[in-house]
């Protein structure tokens, strides 16, 4: 929360800031982010505190193929069948030419008034009663005054509703006032649980243009002003049921087919591990998501970028996902990024990987997979997927839903960018020996360590591999995943 006052220029300036009330059509989930930390006890195979209960992980297809498309906030891509876009607030015509200013002397732009409004709706700077529902597509409105070639940046925030987002840089050419606005889509999960309404504050800020993923702060504001609507309470309970899944992927970076070269088959290139949950409503539609994404090891010796994105499709629904990534400490690392899409979601979660897990002090690459060497603690991210219409089971890529790992290196001196998705079942993508290059399974497990291949630490995984690719053979129980690994592997007392 910014302070509620900023003296500037001899002007008390009071906190931009609109109430609006949200009327509930549901009462969301108030649960705590999962414990990330390593365990006490140091036991093989576990990494942290996670739910128990079994993954839905059936009828997910195998995806492998070239990215397209590419962005500042997402420099490998994404995929082009949903238009993604990263958000941006639109600035519509001037409205007006003034022969006059309200600026302060020497000051570049102003804010005259902010509101909300449904979309296709006119803006009511002056309204005194603002009403949603949880779930409702919204319209965010600035009106502001600028001067000629103004360069600024500007920040959209309703804590209550997750979005805090930092647009770029600002340009206007020719000085007067105008109009800024931003759709965005409120989540189900804004109301507490049994409760009937809450209250959420819309701020907006304009202040110095962004620079690299440093957020506008309070010594940055040259103008703000603020006024307070009138909240009315309703009441229309409504809880919405709630899904959680749990489930941890492993990948391989190599793929023969566009580098040549072989893997090392040790899995663990990325490991990451995930908390979803599916909010639906009472005719078991879907309507949210929420991830928790916790970055664990990186042995990728190259230097190269790569990009860990989860990938959806929501056929005839709209989009609006926020990613919010945080240092293991619980601080913001970057901006929140904020992306628009129509049919589906492809979300970059860690763009790029090696900023989620960074190179230990005491070794040239690899994170969390040579024993004696600096234990670093990933980042996490909390993504956000909200659909502007629910969507009825079945309709939409099942959870875990599509993760996916794109790399980008060279080949002959010539770029080569490709995207690995993840093996769940008889029929899915295997490499030239046969083997998946990423698997995702609905528990944890102890990752092998740097070139050690994953059959000579867990016993079971030849078999496994024998057979995916023989299904005249009964599968092996129990699963390999399911058996104590034998020798190098992570354990967290092995690290300093």
């Amino acid at each position: 929360m910014f302070d509620h006052h900023l003296q500037r220029g001899g002007k008390l300036l009071a906190l931009l800031t609109i109430v609006l009330l949200l009327g509930a059509c549901g009462g969301g989930t108030t649960a705590g982010s999962p414990n990330f930390s390593g365990d006490p006890a140091d036991t093989p195979g576990v990494i942290g505190n996670f739910s128990e209960k079994p993954s839905i992980l059936d009828n997910l297809q195998p995806f492998l193929y070239q990215p397209a498309g590419v962005s500042a906030d997402a420099p490998l891509g994404t995929d082009p069948a949903y238009n993604v876009q990263p958000a941006a607030a639109s600035v519509g015509t001037r409205l007006a030419s003034k022969t006059s200013s309200e600026l302060d002397p020497g000051a570049t732009y102003g804010i005259q008034g902010v509101t909300l409004a449904a979309v296709g709706a006119a803006p009511n700077y002056a309204a005194t009663n603002l009403v949603f529902n949880e779930g409702d597509k919204v319209v965010l409105w600035l009106r502001f005054e600028a001067a000629a070639n103004a360069q600024f940046s500007r920040r959209w925030v309703i804590n209550a509703a997750g979005l805090d987002y930092l647009e770029p840089m600002v340009k206007i050419t020719s000085a007067g006032v105008y109009d800024a606005s931003l759709t965005f889509n409120l989540p189900y999960d804004i109301i507490p649980d049994g409760g009937s309404t809450a209250q959420a504050e819309l701020q907006v800020v304009i202040g110095l243009p962004k620079s690299a993923a440093v957020v506008v702060g309070p010594g940055d504001l040259s103008d703000r002003k603020a006024f307070i609507v009138n909240s009315v309470v309703t009441d229309s309970r409504f809880i919405y049921p709630l899904y959680e899944t749990h489930a941890q992927m492993c990948w391989e970076d190599i793929l023969q087919d566009a580098t040549g070269r072989s893997p090392d088959y040790d899995y663990n290139d990325l490991v990451a591990m995930m908390w979803a949950k599916e909010y639906r409503n009472i005719n078991n539609e879907l309507v949210q998501i929420d991830l928790q994404v916790k970055a664990l090891a990186r042995g990728a010796g190259w230097t190269s970028d790569w990009q860990f994105n989860m990938d959806a499709a929501f056929p005839g629904a709209m989009v609006i996902a926020t990613v919010d990534q945080y240092y293991a400490t619980g601080v913001p690392h970057g901006s929140q990024r904020v992306w628009t899409s129509a049919n589906g979601a492809s979300v970059p979660v860690f763009a790029p990987t090696k900023d989620a897990l960074p190179k230990p002090p005491d070794h040239s690459f690899a994170t969390n997979v040579v024993a004696g060497t600096t234990y670093m603690d990933g980042d996490y991210a909390d993504v956000k997927i909200i659909l502007d219409k629910p969507l009825p089971q079945g309709a939409y890529t099942p959870i875990p839903y599509k993760p996916e790992l794109r790399v980008s290196t060279t080949v002959n001196s010539q770029p080569v960018t490709y995207a690995i998705g993840l093996w769940r079942k008889p029929g899915d993508p295997v490499d030239k020996n046969g083997r998946p290059l990423g698997f995702i399974i609905p528990d944890t497990f102890a990752w092998p360590l740097e070139t050690k291949k994953i059959d000579t630490v867990y016993s079971g995984f030849a078999e496994w591999i024998t057979w995916i690719n023989n299904q005249s053979l009964p599968e092996p129980s129990p699963k390999w995943y399911d058996r104590a690994p034998v020798r190098d592997y992570f354990v967290r007392s092995s690290f300093k």
